[in-house]
């Protein structure tokens, strides 16, 4: 004969309290998931980066890339295909970034820095690519600034630029002299020459102009005429004037400076004589 089973119930015990319990067992969840996706279990869609195989599970890719989120939930032939392949990324940062989303790790160093940023703007991965602006925010130097500026307008990052800028600025004589802006195209000097115009001396504007075209000077000497444009005489200091930009034998071969140097020379011995008599 079958025996009953007990009901138990609390109910109507008022002198209990509801208690309500958070248990943060993301990193269990995650944890299991990344050891399924290395033993093959419930993995549903393997990254194709040439002969690269990279497994995974589409919900995992889905919720930490926008990119994937996208090619899963809507009508995208990738949708219902087990191998999805990618062209021009970097596979070992593909991978990289695959771990960071099992994990919530990843080492950003400077050997990495510019292909993790390149694979997570293209994957919409938005968290390690602010991991990437923030690592480059903190590591601009005179020798790779230029590099520094170049991602910030190919991934249209304002705040590099920003830092570009302001670094340039301070450091303007130490990255003028530097090879890396030596070995610059015109564009490039052009463009910086522009974004610092009036905020140094019109003496490192010269340096810096002459520094380059006589780095190449076969290739460069060319440019010179449009490159001086830069450079406001009017304000160059008398000595620098006299002893060193009137004398530079690139310069006076620059026929249409003639009058310029003129003008320039009779302001600034004006404005010696002003000095001279206040002074006595």
């Amino acid at each position: 004969m079958a025996t009953a089973e007990t009901s138990f119930s609390l109910s109507g015990t008022s002198l209990v309290k509801e208690q309500t319990h958070k248990i943060d067992h993301a990193s269990d969840l995650l944890r299991f998931a990344n050891e399924s996706r290395k033993d093959g279990r419930f993995n549903d869609i393997i990254i194709r980066i040439g002969k690269k195989n990279i497994p995974a599970n589409k919900m995992v890719l889905s919720c930490y890339s926008k990119y994937f989120d996208t090619m899963f939930n809507t009508e995208m032939e990738e949708k219902y295909k087990d191998v999805v392949e990618l062209q021009a990324v970097d596979a070992e940062s593909v991978e990289k970034l695959v771990d960071f989303m099992y994990t919530g790790k990843i080492n950003i160093n400077t050997n990495n820095v510019c292909d993790v940023l390149e694979v997570s703007d293209f994957l919409q991965i938005l968290t390690v690519k602010k991991l990437c602006i923030d690592y480059l925010l903190t590591t601009i130097t005179q020798q790779n600034c230029f590099t520094v500026q170049a991602l910030a307008d190919r991934f249209t990052i304002p705040q590099l630029t920003e830092k570009f800028n302001n670094f340039v600025v301070e450091k303007y004589q130490q990255v003028v002299s530097d090879d890396h802006f030596k070995k610059l195209s015109k564009d490039d000097v052009i463009k910086l020459l522009q974004s610092t115009h009036g905020k140094v001396s019109p003496d490192l504007v010269y340096a810096a102009v002459m520094n380059w075209v006589k780095f190449d000077l076969a290739s460069n000497e060319s440019y010179l005429s449009d490159l001086f444009k830069f450079v406001d005489l009017s304000k160059v200091s008398p000595k620098m004037l006299e002893d060193v930009v009137s004398v530079e034998p690139l310069v006076r071969k620059l026929d249409d400076l003639g009058w310029v140097f003129h003008d320039a020379l009779v302001q600034r011995t004006k404005e010696i004589g002003r000095l001279y008599n206040v002074c006595v």
